[in-house]
């Protein structure tokens, strides 16, 4: 099917007969506004009245024919409503049914641009990776403009017991995917579904290798309620790595796991027989766990959608950790940074609840984070609705003692604390220190 095959007597009848609805007594105008917007309707003479009705609803001014058609001076727009004028109005229950189809209409017209869109990239030799990505997130869109019903808040409490059954049954303090570091899943309750988790950092203060960390072992372990212990059917993991190439994470998650020092590994010529057998070693404790790394050297957040709703569907992604946020472009070109990086929080935010698993951000923080170890929300570089879009802020800095304080500055279910991390560069790893009481 073609956009020619929506022609204006598929169209016409049904969008003057909506129109029609406004410009009369009907009681519930506001039912029509809610459901519908412009881009619904497609001759462009009724999307025009359309929106200038929906204005003057909104600004409390009569939507009358004869109203409009002195305010009105299109000559198209005028004889539109001349034809409106002179139609009978439809009752309630035949305005939800126009209702209905204008927007099944409309997503059929979405269905079929991209279609269209498709082919034509198919026969200029486009990727098929950007082909799809298109198709994909054209059904998206049908899929969000379907109709959806919400639910009482009965039911939300039933959704929640479904959690807290849950978590009793499993015999396990958290609820979520655990990070391995002990204060901080008793603060966090682990990685839940849904949530927008940041990690910031300064430049070389750890933030990587502290994501890289919570991704190993969110792979390699989970809680076994009938053992009553953690095994090694861990969690897919999905790394997406835009400044360090795969290469280099493989290097960091050997050293990680007890393979040689970081240097030694780049300078093979050190490297003694004891070496070498925690290197195969450690190579061979990364074998079969379920944690996969994506390098691509840019990413624009619909093909980083894309790509995450086929990493759900194939290999039952439960986590994913991108690194770095600030490298992740949005679709539109924004003339303001702040604004590119809002959307692509804002975007990283609605995947983690679209998909029901939690999404992890690695982010900046601004120069001025020093002193100490101190650092707060208001430190996040370029924009201000990653505070507010993030469900849980991790704040990593770095102390004049070489250690780690790792803040949980934003936690939205649950407490607010801090906690110290020896880190050791040559391994990238954290470990939980206990400082003595002044």
């Amino acid at each position: 099917m073609s956009l020619t095959a929506f022609s204006s007597s598929t169209w016409g009848p049904i969008e003057k007969a909506v129109l029609s609805a406004l410009c009369h007594d009907w009681a519930d105008k506001g039912r029509i506004l809610d459901d519908l917007k412009a881009s619904d309707f497609f001759l462009p003479e009724t999307q025009k009245l359309y929106t200038y009705i929906a204005s003057e609803i909104e600004a409390g001014r009569p939507t009358d024919p004869a109203t409009l058609s002195a305010t009105m001076t299109d000559g198209v727009t005028r004889s539109l409503i001349i034809d409106i004028a002179g139609s009978i109005p439809s009752t309630p229950t035949q305005i939800d049914r126009h209702i209905e189809k204008l927007k099944e209409l409309s997503r059929l017209r979405t269905i079929t641009r991209a279609l269209e869109d498709a082919k034509i990239k198919l026969e200029q030799g486009e990727p098929s990776l950007e082909i799809a990505t298109g198709l994909e997130n054209a059904m998206k869109e049908v899929e969000t403009d379907s109709p959806s019903a919400c639910i009482t808040i009965a039911e939300c409490a039933d959704k929640a017991l479904e959690g807290v059954k849950a978590a009793i049954e499993r015999g396990c303090l958290y609820a979520g995917i655990p990070s391995g570091i002990a204060k901080l899943d008793q603060i966090c309750g682990g990685w839940q579904a849904g949530q927008l988790i940041g990690i910031a950092a300064r430049t070389g203060e750890g933030k990587t290798a502290l994501a890289l960390q919570l991704a190993l072992h969110a792979a390699r372990f989970r809680w076994n309620k009938d053992t009553k212990d953690w095994d090694g059917q861990g969690h897919p993991v999905v790394l997406v790595e835009l400044e360090m190439s795969a290469r280099e994470i493989g290097h960091r998650a050997m050293a990680h796991l007890g393979g040689p020092p970081m240097w030694k590994m780049r300078d093979g010529s050190s490297m003694t027989d004891f070496d070498k057998a925690n290197l195969h070693a450690s190579r061979g404790s990364l074998e079969g766990i379920p944690f996969f790394v994506d390098d691509p050297p840019r990413l624009r957040l619909s093909e980083l959608r894309a790509r995450a709703r086929r990493w759900r569907k194939k290999i039952g992604m439960e986590l994913l950790i991108v690194d770095l946020l600030g490298k992740v472009s949005s679709d539109t070109k924004e003339k303001d940074r702040w604004r590119e990086v809002a959307i692509v929080s804002h975007g990283l935010k609605a995947l983690a609840k679209e998909l029901g698993i939690p999404v992890m951000a690695v982010c900046q923080l601004s120069r001025d984070a020093v002193g100490d170890g101190e650092a707060g929300l208001h430190h996040l570089r370029e924009s201000g609705d990653l505070e507010q879009d993030m469900d849980v802020a991790i704040l990593l800095t770095k102390r004049e003692d070489e250690s780690r304080k790792l803040k949980i500055a934003k936690n939205r279910n649950g407490f607010l604390g801090s906690l110290d991390l020896a880190f050791d560069g040559d391994h990238q790893s954290f470990k939980e220190i206990q400082r003595e009481a002044k």
